[in-house]
């Protein structure tokens, strides 16, 4: 049985992951942003756009992103 790529269940799960993803990871982009040089918004849009986009399109229910992806491991 394969799995439609519309499953509108399964998009609501990884939007709210993706959510969830964003605000945990959002105290840490700013100081991030700020030391690569660039402004705290910046850093602020990354953090949601990167985990909402990922949590989407992610091929894993492991996946690492974001300003945190770089400093696991």
């Amino acid at each position: 049985m394969t799995r439609s790529f519309f499953d509108f269940n399964l998009i609501k799960k990884n939007l709210k992951s993706g959510l969830t993803v964003s605000l945990v990871s959002m105290p840490l982009s700013i100081p991030l942003a700020v030391a690569a040089g660039v402004s705290p918004t910046t850093g602020l849009i990354t953090a949601i756009w990167a985990a909402l986009i990922a949590s989407i399109f992610g091929g894993s229910n492991y996946n690492i992103v974001g300003v945190t992806g770089a400093l696991s491991g």
